[in-house]
This record gives C-alpha cells, sequence and structure tokens, in this order.
C-alpha cells in the first residue's frame, strides 16, 4: 500500500524548499495590494516573474486576462469590471498579476500561460498603457502635501494630471463628466483603472463632512459619473474589487450593492461580475502554489486504494464517495485528502479572518512541513487527512486558534486534545503524544467545530463525516473510530453532541468534569452517604427500622431490617441464606418472635446504579463547594445546583429501585415481594414496604374471628389476649395484625356473633360455677355483646363451645336465684333466667341478678360535680347553632389541657357537607376545630354536629376538669350533652 513516506522517499510529492525549510513567512500567502505597489511584499508578490511561476491561472483569471487585454488593444470587451467575492478569494491576487502584467509585459510575455493567451489573441505583447492603481487603504481625506484626498485626485495623480482634478480634489468635490474625459483622454493611452479595499475608504468617508453629505455619498455619486464616463470611452476599463457581506463592513456594503445595481442600470451589458476562481480549482491552487512536483499516476494510485478501502466498509462512510468523480477529486487534492481541503476552504473559509484560499494555503503549507519532518511518526498513512493535522504544532496551533479570532479554544486544545506536556485527555487515552486515534480523531472534531456561521445546526461533525475524517487501514478502522467516540465522549470536558453532531465548546461540559471528579468518590465516602440517605427515607412509625445491622435482638414492633448491600444481596429468588439467619436467628439461638422481622436487601443488579448515583452526588456536591476557587468552573454555579438538585433525586430514586426486595417469613419458608407492589398510594418507602406486604398478605389490617377461633385456639380452652397477641408476634405461620386494635375488633365482632367470649376475672372462678361465684362470673363474662371498657392483655378469650358450656350453667343457676334488683322489679321482667347479657355498662340487666350500679350517664353538664370520685370515660356534645363552635372550641381546649389518651369521633353532616373522623387521637383540638369551623360555615344548610370523646386511660373527675365541663352549662339549652362516668 502507497504512504506518504514512500511518496517523500521516492519523491513522489516534492513541496517546495521554503516549506520544507521551515521559510514560510506571514507575507508568503498573504499580500496586501499597497505591498505590492510600494515594493515591499514577500518576494513571492513582488519579483513577477516568480510570480507567475508560482500562479495556477484558473479559468476565470484567464478569462480576466483576456478582457482586460482585448479591452486595452482593441477597444473590445466590456469596459466595467467587478470583482465581487470574499476575503482570500483570489481578488486582489488578480490585481497584482495584471499589475504585473501591464509594468512587466517583457517578463509576463515569457510566463507559458500568458504567452498562450496573448497567442489566442492574436497579440505579439502586451499593450502599453496608462495605469492607475490604488489600494484605498493608501488613501485618506486629510490634507498632506504632495497626496490627493480624494480617489479622483489619486486618479490624477497617477495619470501625471493631477491639475485637471485638482481644485475638485483640495476642495472634495464631485468632477463633472467633462472634466473626467478630459482626465482619461490626457495621456493618449489606453487607461486601466483598478480599485482595491474601497470599502475601507468609505467607511473612513463616511466620517469625513462635505457641505450637507458626507464623502462617502460623493464618492459613490463620482462612481456613478466615472461609469457613464469609462462606458463611453474607447479603450478605459475600470476594475474594481468588492468583499462580500462582512460583517465588519454591513453598512458601507449597502452603500456599494446599491453602486452595483446602479452600474447595470447604467451600463447594461457593459458591466461583468466575476469571481477569480471556482471552488473546484482549489486543488489545482493548492498543487501550483506548495508542491514542485506530485506525481499523477502515484496519487491515481492512492486514490483507487482509498475507494476500495471506502468500499468494504462503505455503511459506515458517506454515500456519496464511492464514485469515479470522488476517485478524481481525490487524486487532484493528493497529498491532501479532499476532505481536509473542503473542510477548510468551505467551512473554516466562512470566518473572516482565515481568508479563505491564502488561509488553506497558509495553513496546508504548516501541516505540509509538519508531516515531512514526522514522518516516522505515521509512516503507515496514505493520505493527509484532519485527523493528523498536528494542533501541538506552535504554527498550525496559532492558524486554528489567535488568528481567526478563536484564542479561547487554545485552553480547549490543551485541556482535551494535545499539549506539550503530554497531559491532555486524548494523549492519556492513547498512551503517546500524538497521532494516536484519540487524538485523530478530535483534532478532525475540532476542525469540523470551526465555522463562520453562528447557527448552532452548523456546527460538528457527524459520524459518517468523522469516519471519512479519520479512518486509515491498518490504523484506525470504522468501527474503532465509532468506538473511541463513545469513550470521548465520555472523557472529554468540552465536547457536546448535539442533533447526531459532535464539536467542541469553550464551555465546558459539565458532565464531563462531574464524570472526572466521579472517580475520586471511592467507598469511604459514598457508604456513608448512602447509609445515611436510607436512615431518612426509612424512617417509620410503624417499623422499627435497623440500617446496616443484621444481629437483631429482642425485636418489641414490626421490624425492617436493612443490611448492607456489600454484604447481603439478592435477586428475588433464591433466597440469601444471611436473609434466613436474620430472620431465624439471635446471635446463636433461635429467635421467638420470627413473624417481626423484616428484611430489605438491595437488588444485585442495581447495586452498581446506586453506587455510581452516589459518587455522582457527592462530585457535585464537591464541585459546588470549589467552584469559587476553580476557574474552570467558576462562573457554573447556578448550573451546579441545578444538576446537584437533580443528582440528589436521582439518588434516592436509585436507592429505592436497589433496595426492593423485601423478604419475610412464611411458615417453614421464607418469601419475597418487591417494593414496587406497594406502590400505590404510598407517600414514602415505609408505606411501600408496609402496602406491599400487605398485597402480600404477610401483613392484615382486617382479621376474621373464625381464623381466630379455628387457625389459632386449636384444642386450645381459654388463652390471654397477651398469649393471642404474642401467637401472631412468633408464629410465622399466621398473618401479623397491623397492630392490637385489628385483634380488638375480630375478639369484639366475635363475641357479638357468639364465635367467642371474653372473660375478665380469674381463669379459676370458671372452671365450676355455683351460687357463690355465679354474680361475680356473670359480671365478667362476655358473650353476644362485648364490654364498654375495652379489651385488656390480660383478659381471657374462650373457644364458642366452652363459652356455650359457661352460658348454660350460669342460666342453671340463675334459674335457682330470686333476688331481684330494684331496677329489674321497675322493668317488670322478674323470672326471664340468664341470656348472657349481664356486663357493666348500659346494658340489659337480668332479672334473677342483684346489680350493684358502677356506672352513671349524665345529661347535665351541672351534676357531674357530684360525682368527684368518679371516672370519666366519655362524652359527647351535640349542637346544630354554628355559632357555638368557637365557644365549644375554646371550652375543649382548657378542658382537655394536660389530658392524653383520648380519641374523637366527631361527625358533621348536612344537606350538602359529610365529615366523619372516627377513633382519631387528636394533639391540638383548635388546629382541628377551625377548619371544621370555616367548611361548616360554607355548608351551613340543615347541619348537625356530634363530638365524643373517648377516654382511653382512666381519668378521674378533678376539680379543673369539673369546671370545665360546667362551663358547658351556659349553652346547655342549645346541646345535647351526656358524660358516661365509672366508679
Amino acid at each position: 500500500m502507497q504512504t506518504l513516506k514512500e511518496a517523500f522517499n521516492k519523491k513522489k510529492i516534492v513541496p517546495y524548499e521554503d516549506i520544507l525549510q521551515n521559510k514560510i513567512s506571514e507575507n508568503s500567502f498573504a499580500v496586501g495590494f499597497h505591498a505590492v505597489l510600494n515594493g515591499t511584499a514577500d518576494a513571492i508578490y513582488n519579483d513577477p516573474k516568480l510570480f507567475f511561476n508560482l500562479t495556477h491561472v484558473t479559468k476565470n483569471l484567464a478569462g480576466i486576462y483576456e478582457d482586460v487585454l482585448s479591452r486595452m488593444a482593441h477597444g473590445g470587451s466590456r469596459p466595467l469590471l467587478v470583482i465581487d467575492t470574499t476575503f482570500g478569494g483570489g481578488k486582489t491576487h488578480t490585481l497584482v498579476a495584471l499589475y504585473h502584467l501591464f509594468t512587466n509585459p517583457d517578463i509576463a510575455k515569457k510566463n507559458p500561460d500568458i504567452s498562450k493567451i496573448l497567442s489566442a489573441m492574436d497579440l505579439t505583447s502586451v499593450p502599453e498603457i496608462s495605469l492607475v492603481a490604488i489600494d484605498c487603504h493608501n488613501i485618506s481625506s486629510v490634507k498632506r502635501a504632495d497626496q490627493a484626498r480624494t480617489i479622483w485626485g489619486e486618479i490624477g495623480r497617477q495619470l501625471n494630471q493631477y491639475e485637471i482634478v485638482k481644485t475638485y480634489d483640495q476642495e472634495m468635490r464631485r468632477p463633472d463628466a467633462d472634466t473626467l474625459a478630459k482626465l482619461i483622454n490626457s495621456t493618449n493611452k489606453p487607461v486601466l483603472i483598478m480599485l482595491d479595499e474601497l470599502v475601507n475608504y468609505l467607511k473612513d468617508a463616511k466620517a469625513e463632512s462635505v457641505g450637507e453629505q458626507n464623502l462617502a455619498e460623493v464618492t459613490v455619486s463620482f462612481f456613478h459619473t466615472l461609469t457613464d464616463v469609462i462606458v463611453n470611452s474607447k479603450k478605459a476599463m475600470f476594475i474594481l474589487t468588492l468583499p462580500g457581506t462582512e460583517s465588519a463592513y454591513n453598512e458601507e456594503t449597502e452603500i456599494l450593492e446599491q453602486y452595483k445595481t446602479k452600474i447595470k442600470e447604467i451600463s447594461g451589458r457593459e458591466a461583468s461580475f466575476t469571481v477569480p476562481m471556482e471552488k473546484s480549482e482549489i486543488y489545482d491552487v493548492i498543487r501550483k502554489r506548495l508542491f514542485r512536483t506530485v506525481d499523477r499516476q502515484y496519487s491515481i494510485e492512492v486514490a483507487e486504494n482509498l475507494l476500495k478501502y471506502y468500499a468494504d466498509h462503505q455503511e459506515l462512510f458517506p454515500t456519496d464517495i464511492l464514485s469515479n468523480d470522488y476517485r478524481t477529486k481525490i487524486s487532484k487534492s493528493y497529498p491532501f485528502h479532499p476532505v481536509l481541503v473542503d473542510l477548510l476552504y468551505e467551512r473554516i473559509g466562512t470566518i473572516a479572518e482565515f481568508q479563505k484560499t491564502r488561509g488553506v494555503l497558509r495553513l496546508l503549507s504548516h501541516v505540509l512541513k509538519n508531516i515531512y519532518h514526522n514522518i516516522d511518526e505515521i509512516e503507515s498513512d496514505p493520505i493527509i487527512t484532519p485527523g493528523i493535522v498536528d494542533l501541538n504544532d506552535m504554527s498550525i496551533f496559532q492558524e486554528l486558534t489567535n488568528k481567526i479570532a478563536k484564542g479561547e479554544f487554545q485552553s480547549v486544545i490543551n485541556s482535551d486534545i494535545v499539549n506539550d506536556e503530554e497531559t491532555a485527555k486524548c494523549q492519556k487515552l492513547d498512551h503517546k503524544q500524538a497521532y494516536g486515534s484519540n487524538v485523530r480523531i478530535s483534532t478532525a472534531i475540532y476542525l469540523y467545530s470551526l465555522i463562520g456561521s453562528k447557527k448552532e445546526t452548523s456546527k460538528g461533525v457527524s459520524q459518517n463525516e468523522l469516519v471519512l475524517a479519520t479512518s486509515v487501514e491498518g490504523i484506525t478502522y470504522p468501527k474503532d473510530v465509532l468506538n473511541d467516540v463513545v469513550n470521548l465522549e465520555n472523557s472529554l470536558w468540552y465536547i457536546y453532541n448535539k442533533a447526531s453532531k459532535l464539536y467542541f465548546s469553550v464551555e465546558v461540559n459539565l458532565n464531563k468534569v462531574i464524570a472526572d471528579e466521579t472517580q475520586n468518590i471511592d467507598q469511604i465516602l459514598y457508604d456513608p452517604e448512602i447509609k445515611t440517605r436510607l436512615r431518612k427515607m426509612l424512617k417509620s412509625d410503624f417499623f422499627d427500622v435497623h440500617i446496616w445491622e443484621e444481629d437483631i435482638r429482642n425485636p418489641h414492633k414490626p421490624t425492617l431490617v436493612v443490611p448492607n448491600f456489600h454484604s447481603v444481596f439478592g435477586t428475588e429468588t433464591p433466597v440469601p441464606t444471611n436473609v434466613k439467619t436474620i430472620i431465624e436467628k439471635e446471635g446463636t439461638s433461635f429467635r421467638s418472635k420470627k413473624n417481626f422481622m423484616y428484611v430489605l436487601v438491595s437488588r444485585e443488579d442495581r447495586i452498581a446504579r446506586m453506587i455510581e448515583a452516589s459518587r455522582r452526588f457527592l462530585a457535585i456536591k464537591d464541585l459546588k463547594g470549589s467552584k469559587n476557587s476553580r476557574e474552570d468552573i467558576s462562573t457554573y454555579g447556578d448550573k451546579l445546583e441545578v444538576l446537584l438538585k437533580e443528582a440528589d433525586s436521582t439518588l434516592n430514586g436509585s436507592i429505592e429501585l436497589c433496595y426492593s426486595l423485601i423478604y419475610y417469613p412464611k411458615g417453614t419458608d421464607t418469601k419475597c415481594i418487591t417494593v414496587a407492589d406497594g406502590y400505590e398510594s404510598a407517600k414514602n418507602m415505609p408505606e411501600k414496604v408496609y402496602n406491599a406486604l400487605v398485597k402480600g398478605g404477610k401483613i392484615t389490617e382486617t382479621l376474621n374471628p373464625e381464623y381466630i377461633v379455628d387457625r389459632v385456639f386449636g384444642d386450645k380452652t381459654e388463652m390471654t389476649i397477651q398469649e393471642l397477641r404474642t401467637t401472631f408476634e412468633e408464629a410465622p405461620i399466621h398473618f401479623l395484625p397491623k397492630n392490637k386494635d385489628v385483634i380488638y375488633d375480630a375478639i369484639i365482632k366475635g363475641m357479638k356473633d357468639k364465635q367467642c367470649a371474653l372473660y375478665i376475672g380469674g381463669i379459676g372462678d370458671i372452671i365450676a360455677i355455683d351460687q357463690d361465684n355465679f354474680t361475680s362470673v356473670s359480671e365478667q363474662f362476655y358473650f353476644g355483646h362485648s364490654p364498654e371498657f375495652g379489651i385488656g392483655d390480660g383478659h381471657y378469650l374462650l373457644p364458642k363451645d366452652r363459652a356455650k358450656n359457661i352460658e348454660e350453667q350460669l342460666n342453671y343457676q340463675a334459674k335457682h336465684k330470686s333476688i331481684v334488683s330494684e331496677d329489674s322489679v321497675k322493668e317488670g321482667s322478674q323470672g326471664e333466667g340468664f341470656h348472657g347479657e349481664v356486663s357493666h355498662g348500659n346494658r340489659k340487666q337480668s332479672t334473677i341478678t342483684t346489680i350493684i350500679v358502677n356506672d352513671k350517664n349524665i345529661t347535665d353538664p351541672d351534676e357531674v360535680a357530684q360525682y368527684s370520685t368518679w371516672l370519666i370515660r366519655s362524652i359527647e356534645i351535640g349542637f346544630k347553632n354554628l355559632r357555638l363552635f368557637q365557644i365549644i372550641q375554646s371550652n375543649l381546649s382548657m378542658m382537655l389541657l394536660g389530658q392524653s389518651g383520648i380519641t374523637f369521633n366527631i361527625k358533621i353532616h348536612g344537606q350538602s357537607l359529610d365529615i366523619k373522623i372516627t377513633d382519631a387521637e387528636i394533639r391540638d383540638i383548635n388546629a382541628t376545630m377551625e377548619p371544621l369551623s370555616k367548611l361548616s360555615s360554607l355548608f351551613s344548610k340543615d347541619l348537625s354536629v356530634s363530638i365524643c370523646m373517648h377516654f382511653t386511660k382512666d381519668t378521674k373527675l378533678d376539680p379543673d376538669l369539673i369546671d370545665s365541663i360546667k362551663e358547658l352549662s351556659t349553652i346547655k339549652s342549645e346541646l345535647t350533652f351526656n358524660a358516661h362516668l365509672e366508679k
């Protein structure tokens, strides 16, 4: 395969010596017309022979030669020529060529290209003419000796006829047509007037006042007159160069556009507009200017081999390169790849400071010199691609940064691509100073990042374009390029990918900075962060939570164990051995209360994501804290704040997704359910865990009495409530009731439905029931109804069969009793017998039992004082007058001061409003009553309010409480009142 090294060694490509010997100066490819006129330009431009030898005569330049020679020799061609192009488009080079053509005609005639043109026009020599060559940089309206103030003054001076226009020049007035015609005809020779950089002159002339006008307006008017004169002259010609729409000159170019339009209007077909060079000719210009020779056959062979390589990987290259046209393009541009030339000419060339053609030549000369002197490091490359443009070469570095007003990119190159210390990120990835695959790719991306357009969509390089710009057989294959791009996106600080285009920006890519900072966050930092968050996220009233503990002793409530993810992790199946140990063991002993134990475990496949989220959060947090001391991120405070909030949320989400396996005991097995099963209506992580266990059937919020009777009692004849609760806590075969109230509700329902009974006395009393213990047993036995005062842990639960047996014994004893209480006589119920209705409070009383009244219902607040030694069990207040809300609120606030263990049942019912609060412990009655009052006032029609308070603790009617209750006497006519007292 052909290589650049072989091509240099075998003289297949021979650059000019000034390039290889690093004799390239700033003026080698950039010239001002004034420097040629003054004789101060580089020899390349001052020496007409050298100039013509190094000039590639483009098709349009040849046409300009022909038009000018025809006009000067025969009065043919159009008299007006406007070279309308952008900086570096060849306009100044064209003026220099015409200048040397007419000032050095004998030397010009010896040039083969010019000789050929003269011969084709039947000219034996270059016509003798009067030449006016003006670089408008040198024209100033300031009065200076022997210098003109205006363009017409300078034309007169160069034609040695200044006196004709002297007055007009000194007064900066426009000469009339007759004066200009006299001036043009005064030399008796053909006249060629060439003007360069007119825009600069007009820009300055705007500041010079001339009567009610400015000099720029007078000058444009002068051109209108001059145009008429030139058009009507037989052998006069006027050549004007205009820049493109350069941003610095927008206002002036608007004036010139008007003038160009005026030329067309005045001269009709007489004016010609042209550009010196077509885009396709740039390859010939480069070869002519930079190389003494390039072997044509060798370049064709290189092109053939490249196209074969591209065809073998065609799915990864742009679709339009596998053609004969592209093969020809490669051959013409060799040793430079056409993608490099096009990139410089079409994209970077849109930057005004680059100066298009001269910029391309200047940069490629530096690239060529660098390649030649480093050929041993790239000995396998067949052609010069964008990837091997060495940004570490100071000349190239300056050309592609400071000299095109992109100096801010220097730090980008040094940080991400290359630097002398070999510390740039790409150099580290390649483990070499230059020409590694990552440096090649990043260099190409950087070149594609340089463009004059400010449109976001113009930036960057697509993947196919990047493959073409960097892929070289045997060095960087297409798929290697694409793989490396992914790595670069994750490693470089200033690289961006938008709309599938890669480019560099001077704005640091914070995600890359964060990625680098993340590498500094190790386990000693992220473990405490995860643990702290777990503690906050799992704070719970229901569970006793243990974070990163495994040996839990004597659990007293449902316990959620959250092991360290480093030691305990799993999948839904199988169950990790550590988990079974946590559930079944306390130290070396077997655990009794297994049903209290639940283990929240991390998913093995989600641990890495959680760790990464933690590291990212801590990295951003550190960066935010150090932003004032780090120049590269000092302006990103607000962005870091946003990213920190996002990282905080992401970390919480990652922890929850990771710790998502809930293991729990079920019979002799250990089952698993996911936290995701409990998402519905849950507000936080503990609620999700709880909901999942409810959904999985492990925790229950309701309990059927049949379950207690059939599954728990078994063959037992009695069981204390505490024993029942302990059974649920210890035996994994059972549900775990949410709380003791779930058990109590089931017992109460079971008593009412006569599926079980409750006995609150000593268990020995019911072994044998006789006349002596009949009364005490009947008062403490509940079957078919429930006690008002609640259920205690020491009470006995009796199975249905035993309860019926006790009921029969009580009925038997009742038939042989003849003592009737005073209350029962009033009821007229003598001789009914025992029906299991003996209980405390407002129960029916047996007609055959002596009852000692130990409780009382009071309906008048004033009567409460009579029972000062009694306990209060409940107070119920009802009213319909909404203005009482505030009074009752104030009263209740004083009444409940210092009290605890009170549950509320509040009902508000009306035509449009129905509110119920059931069995609620309300710590702040004011905070509850105020919104209820406001809502009630909005829907007051047919409204009634009921407030019932149950005192679950023994609360004595002390003087303060009695006084608070008696305060209600002032409004007792407007409310219903009922207090249940117990002796």
